[in-house]
């Protein structure tokens, strides 16, 4: 493994820019710009930590699994779990927590991204505009809190609204292109209504929801499974090998093979 530590430490400005920085004891927070096409190297972290995402896309790979979050995903990493970032086309935005427990979060798995209920979500974007704002830690200190208690009750959860049993079922069978009519049918609204509160709460539409997750399917598939970008793209349920690669590269903000031999130096270096 490289330097990861000097690598990153290098790589500060380039690759990412913390803002709203705050110890609130227990944990610590941010806001955190992460710019396209860049990357950083192998490496783990010492504390447990939460990534909610505002904007963008961002990308990262474990040792048997690639994670690409967008909007509205909440992104959880256990202590000493060992991952590379490779940023999208797109710079996002994060609001970061970083437990100084290595036990408070667990529930988390390596790279477990969840969708979080629309609780968590409120609470989620109230402490990234309350960090933002310059509130004082008491305050911060009482939301971060409340988000938390909010994330560990949609893991536990077993009811789900509409929203997340639409993502459910976009996330459940990404092979079979569920069509977004029958889909609304099934869940007894109006697509333009079951539309409109998909975005509203996982900040994007259920297209490119679920286009996400098969470019994350295919990659994995290319990455730790030997196929190649055609057959990857075929088993992840894309039409044809020019319709994956063309969703690839929009989101990677790069050609397939272009990614896969930039992990491949990262991972094993």
């Amino acid at each position: 493994m490289v330097d990861t530590v000097a690598s990153i430490r290098a790589a500060i400005g380039r690759v990412y820019k913390v803002g709203a920085y705050r110890d609130i004891g227990w944990a610590r927070l941010a806001l955190m710009w992460h710019w396209s096409r860049e990357s950083l190297p192998l490496h783990d972290h010492a504390k447990p930590c939460i990534h909610y995402f505002l904007s963008g896309h961002y990308l990262e790979s474990f040792e048997s699994k690639v994670v690409i979050a967008g909007p509205g995903s909440l992104l959880m990493k256990a202590a000493n779990e060992p991952h590379a970032n490779m940023m999208g086309a797109e710079a996002s935005l994060a609001l970061r927590i970083e437990l100084r427990n290595s036990t408070a979060l667990p529930f988390v798995k390596t790279g477990y991204l969840a969708s979080p209920s629309a609780k968590a979500t409120f609470a989620l974007e109230q402490l990234a505009l309350e960090l933002k704002s310059g509130l004082p830690n008491e305050t911060l200190e009482r939301s971060t809190a409340a988000a938390l208690a909010a994330i560990s009750a949609t893991c536990a959860e077993d009811e789900r609204s509409v929203e997340e049993c639409a993502a459910h079922a976009l996330l459940s069978s990404p092979s079979q292109h569920i069509r977004i009519d029958t889909l609304a049918k099934e869940l007894r609204l109006h697509r333009s209504h079951l539309a409109r509160r998909f975005q509203n709460r996982y900040g994007c539409g259920m297209r490119e929801f679920a286009l996400r997750h098969q470019a994350m399917v295919a990659l994995e598939h290319a990455a730790f499974d030997g196929m190649n970008v055609g057959e990857a793209v075929i088993e992840a349920g894309f039409y044809d090998h020019s319709h994956g690669t063309r969703v690839l590269k929009k989101v990677l903000g790069r050609s397939p093979s272009e990614w896969l031999d930039m992990h491949e130096r990262l991972i094993t270096a």
